[in-house]
């Protein structure tokens, strides 16, 4: 799984967690954290999304915590933690309800479906064959995202606009278009796209191997 974020993430070292309890055995357990971290607003947009439901029980079965990232207005995931051996979710509370929502939705399938390590073995793997399958996992995310926004625009909710890209086209060509779009996109770092992004991961992570 990726270590994704949805806007640039900047200096990892400024992050401020809320971690108090992290392992949350219960679903209404994590409801009643997610309402108290970003109020009931956000309740009412996955109870309007069956795909959201599903995801959120699937998170509590592998008790993976959704936490709050205070004054920030983007989303990761991490795929493991010593103490979340299934990974962690990180959502901003200075996004909107509707953002949030759809992040959720994002790194929720990074955590349940993502096969694709930040931290590739690059002896058994090549660049390339890293590279594609990391934009397969992340335009699969993005496609999870499309189909949650339609089960609320459907509710009766508005998109923000940030999201209404990748929407358009999972309307105008499902996988592919988004793929293609993904292609183009440099929010991932604000310069160079996503490609780019995971071909200087792979090639950290064979430097460290290489030093090791």
């Amino acid at each position: 799984m990726l270590l994704l974020a949805l806007v640039p993430l900047g200096n990892m070292s400024n992050i401020t967690y809320d971690i108090t309890g992290a392992l949350m055995p219960a679903c209404s357990s994590l409801r009643a954290r997610l309402r108290k971290y970003f109020g009931p607003g956000l309740l009412a947009l996955i109870d309007a999304s069956p795909l959201l439901q599903a995801d959120l029980r699937k998170l509590e079965k592998l008790r993976v915590p959704v936490k709050r990232l205070k004054n920030r207005a983007d989303a990761y995931c991490l795929e493991y933690t010593d103490a979340s051996p299934h990974g962690e979710i990180y959502i901003g509370d200075a996004a909107s309800n509707c953002d949030q929502a759809l992040f959720l939705a994002h790194e929720a399938y990074h955590i349940l479906h993502g096969t694709t390590t930040s931290n590739p073995n690059t002896r058994q793997m090549s660049r390339e064959r890293y590279v594609s399958k990391c934009l397969q996992e992340e335009t699969r995310a993005l496609m999870h995202e499309a189909k949650v926004s339609a089960q609320l625009i459907d509710a009766g909710y508005r998109l923000p606009y940030k999201h209404l890209f990748y929407f358009a086209a999972y309307l105008r060509g499902g996988y592919r278009a988004i793929h293609d779009l993904l292609l183009l996109d440099t929010s991932a770092d604000g310069r160079s796209g996503f490609r780019q992004l995971f071909v200087s991961r792979y090639e950290k992570s064979r430097g460290r191997r290489k030093a090791s």
